[in-house]
């Protein structure tokens, strides 16, 4: 494989561009390597480029923007893994060893493509093109020379002024981000009335306070972590939704999400061969399954955990069938693992080794936007204290 060193001029997709750095990543499952460059245009704004050799696939990235968790439709995915920072040249922001699970999704009218990054600290998100190998060459010249000095200059000017606008508005997003943090710790709880302030509660503090739910036992798994277990205090209505392969569950899944104001980031809906229904409800630091317990399947249980819990322990929702389990199990591993192997990569996890089933959305679009409607909804208007069965909000 062919590296550019860090000062080398090359050309890609007609532009010219100076090289400050790259880092070399390994497939954590493939083992197959593959290089991204950081770049540097003569207005000096970055760009990424992306060289996978073995598979033939080439992007030029801007990078980073913040990344909300949504993605519109008309994007899909087209690939996904886990890579290791395997080594790293000149002026680039990696750790060699670090984990990153890089998706990637692609708009097929314009070959646009979408990237998203994660790892311990969060997830961002880069915006490029398709381009290919012949729209890549190194070019014998100085930085500079394909401009005159007056149009350098001008461009040079709007890049300050740029710089400037962003500046402002780093300080702006900055400052409220630490607004929103000293709500979180209540901090103005004292200023704010009762009845102009909303808290997003937990799942688990919903189930626990509601008058519709009743705290049944826990289960303690590794480093005392522990799920909690309710049931419905009476047997709920059905969902007349289509979409719904369980009505009595998709109702309990939509009462949940509802009175946590659509705060999820994901919702999957799923069934084993036997007809038994499982919905997992994924928020940043909980998950939650809905389920039918074997000895009892005409009740509903709801089994709540932290996600630190699903990721150290092996635990098994309360009296529930082998399959059930399994599905259990599946959802987690399928849309919180991944995230979660970055947030805690000190710890022992029996997911390591897991080969399970990759459960993939069967029904999570349908509650995404059941879920987005609801946060969009709770955003738009105020929210009533009524919370529960038959209650809007």
């Amino acid at each position: 494989m062919r590296f550019y060193r860090q000062g080398t001029v090359i050309r890609v997709d007609g532009d010219i561009y100076k090289v400050l750095g790259y880092v070399v990543y390994s497939d954590y499952y493939t083992k197959n390597v593959w290089v991204e460059y950081r770049l540097l245009d003569k207005i000096e704004i970055e760009k990424r480029l992306c060289i996978d050799e073995k598979s033939n696939e080439y992007s030029l990235n801007f990078r980073f923007v913040d990344f909300d968790g949504k993605i519109d439709s008309e994007w899909k995915k087209s690939n996904e893994s886990m890579n290791i920072v395997h080594s790293r040249y000149g002026n680039v922001d990696a750790i060699k060893g670090k984990v990153k699970g890089f998706t990637r999704y692609k708009r097929e009218k314009d070959k646009k493509i979408i990237t998203t990054e994660t790892t311990a600290d969060g997830v961002k998100i880069s915006i490029g093109k398709i381009i290919n190998k012949d729209d890549i060459e190194q070019v014998e010249t100085d930085f500079y020379a394909f401009d005159d000095n007056m149009e350098f200059e001008e461009r040079r000017r709007k890049r300050d002024i740029l710089g400037a606008i962003l500046s402002v508005l780093i300080i702006i997003f900055s400052a409220i981000e630490v607004f929103y943090a000293l709500l979180d710790f209540g901090v103005f709880d004292s200023f704010i009335p009762d009845s102009e302030y909303i808290r997003v509660p937990t799942i688990n503090e919903y189930l626990l306070e509601s008058d519709n739910y009743t705290y049944l036992t826990s289960i303690t798994g590794s480093e005392n972590e522990k799920a909690q277990v309710y049931i419905p205090v009476t047997p709920p209505p059905s969902s007349t939704d289509s979409s719904a392969k369980d009505p009595n569950i998709d109702y309990l899944a939509k009462d949940i999400i509802k009175n946590i104001y659509g705060s999820t980031e994901s919702v999957t809906q799923n069934q084993d061969e036997n007809n038994r229904v499982g919905v997992g409800i994924i928020t940043y630091k909980e998950y939650c399954f809905i389920y039918h317990p074997e000895d009892k399947p005409e009740l509903i249980y709801i089994q709540v955990s932290n996600r630190k819990c699903n990721y150290i322990s092996d635990i098994k929702p309360y009296h529930s069938h082998v399959s059930t389990y399994l599905l259990y199990k599946n959802i987690y591993f399928s849309n919180a693992y991944r995230a979660d192997s970055l947030r805690w990569e000190s710890k022992a996890t029996p997911y390591k080794m897991y080969n399970g089933d990759i459960v993939k959305d069967m029904g999570n679009g349908y509650y995404n936007v059941y879920s987005n409607d609801i946060k969009q909804s709770s955003a738009n208007s105020r929210v009533s204290s009524g919370r529960g069965f038959g209650h809007g909000k």
